[in-house]
């Protein structure tokens, strides 16, 4: 192996005495070999961080050998995100040795603190989120966040994660992170939680495995004491402890919101226990979700999706003791397990809400208790098996100004069940599958970054008792799938 030495230097003065590209079809079969090595402009960062990246083409025996050796050292270096950008020039050396190449990398570190802020809207709910990043802060490709969000009705969080990208040059993604959150969910189910814990996982660097464990204590409450039964049960303080296995992947052409073909699959396996809490023991959690994408023509696809869930308490006798609700699966409406044309969470096993305290202390709760905030009479359960599908035509509007936007518009039918495992709701599979309730509409859909908004107008086909149907206008956002 010839020397291969690594040097410092100033970036004043720094011109590529060729164009590289020109040159490269001529040359990129030569002998050529790396003997110089020079790194510019590294300020906070770890010279071994990069040098591990670098050090790939001292094997390299041919110019295009070194090119390729760069070009994947860039996409791992521009991976660690704490970079503005690099660039990596080719050069030769000196006459006296014509096969002998000089390799110059220059980098420009992002700034060491970004602050960002920003407001959300989500179904019904609005958010402000703020947050700083300490980047790079010891010089290992570290990224230390601390964040705060803060919704209008029922959600507040705090959290302090600590991200390092390849760690050891391997090619994975580790986070740790503290969290305190608070969620309220009386407008559905007559109770609020307050969770603080810790969580870490380790996933590949294209998202598609993710092994993950957390640990969090919480405390289930219902300040305005109107809870039903059902609900008041998993009342008072516990611990949940869990690991989690996520698989991802997908074979989408176009637009991954719009996608004119291919299919998408994803799977998330859990397994852990409460302890301290009334609904204490192990459990088993899966959830599985798949969509496939026919095109009809360039402008236009056939989506076909469904989703499907179990939750299984791992104990003697699982129908002895409910299984924890903050783990259970809700549907309806547009965020988590979506059903157009229904409340959010307004559909699946339900109890009537007691009476507010003046009515009568102590008191039989009657059939029907006085509406809570957002009209309802009975808190929403959720279930331990849920299952949901979605046919869906999308096709593009015929106007410049929406085709710019993104936006574009689809014809849908939406199906779901969701049931519980206790003895009141045993049920096969052919009961299961007719208890499923369909609606149908039309919509506009605007695709984001962090999800999609619709504005459909649905119809119910078929919903059963208790059940809150949303006939009409309706309008949400939908998380990304994938």
């Amino acid at each position: 192996m010839e020397e291969f030495p690594s040097s410092s230097g100033s970036e004043e003065g720094f011109v590529p005495d060729y164009d590289f590209e020109s040159s490269f079809e001529r040359l990129k079969d030569s002998a050529c070999f790396p003997a110089r090595l020079t790194i510019l402009g590294l300020k906070r960062t770890n010279k071994h961080l990069v040098m591990r990246e670098l050090l790939r083409v001292k094997n390299a025996q041919t110019l295009d050998e070194i090119k390729d050796a760069v070009v994947a050292a860039y996409q791992d270096l521009m991976a660690l995100e704490i970079f503005d950008a690099v660039d990596i020039v080719i050069d030769g050396l000196d006459g006296k040795h014509p096969e002998a190449c000089s390799i110059t990398a220059r980098f420009s570190e992002k700034s060491p603190i970004q602050v960002h802020t920003g407001t959300y809207v989500q179904g019904q709910e609005g958010s402000v989120e703020a947050s700083a990043t300490l980047t790079n802060p010891l010089g290992h490709a570290e990224r230390l966040n601390l964040s705060g969000e803060w919704g209008s009705r029922s959600t507040t969080t705090y959290s302090l994660a600590l991200t390092r990208a390849r760690p050891r040059g391997l090619p994975y993604l580790a986070t740790a992170r503290l969290y305190q959150q608070f969620s309220s969910f009386e407008r559905w189910s007559s109770f609020t939680e307050l969770l603080r814990g810790a969580e870490t996982s380790l996933s590949t660097e294209d998202g598609r495995h993710l092994v993950g464990a957390g640990i969090g204590w919480y405390r289930l409450a219902d300040p305005a004491r109107r809870a039903s039964r059902s609900v008041q049960q998993q009342f008072g303080e516990g611990v949940r402890s869990a690991i989690k296995y996520t698989f991802r992947h997908t074979t989408f052409s176009g637009e991954a919101s719009f996608p004119l073909e291919g299919y998408g699959v994803s799977a998330t396996s859990e397994v852990g226990t409460h302890s301290g809490g009334p609904a204490r023991g192990p459990f088993f959690k899966q959830r599985c979700a798949a969509q496939v994408a026919l095109p009809l023509g360039p402008a236009a696809s056939l989506t076909l999706a469904g989703e499907a869930g179990l939750l299984l308490p791992l104990r003697p006798a699982p129908a002895a003791t409910p299984s924890p609700i903050t783990d259970r699966f809700f549907l309806g409406g547009l965020s988590g397990a979506s059903l157009r044309g229904f409340s959010q969470r307004g559909v699946g096993p339900s109890d009537v809400r007691r009476p507010p305290p003046a009515a009568g202390v102590g008191a039989a709760a009657p059939p029907a208790a006085p509406a809570a905030p957002g009209g309802r009479t009975r808190d929403a359960l959720g279930g331990d098996v849920f299952c949901t599908f979605l046919g869906a035509l999308n096709f593009e509007l015929p106007f410049e100004a929406t085709r710019a936007a993104g936006l574009y518009a689809h014809l849908f039918v939406n199906g779901g069940n969701v049931v519980g495992l206790g003895p009141a709701c045993r049920e096969d599979a052919a009961a299961f599958a007719s208890g499923f309730r369909w609606s149908m509409g039309a919509g506009i859909v605007w695709p984001t970054r962090v999800g999609k908004l619709e504005l459909n107008l649905t119809r119910v086909v078929r919903a059963r008792e208790h059940d809150r149907v949303k006939t009409g206008v309706q309008f949400g956002f939908s998380p990304p799938a994938f």
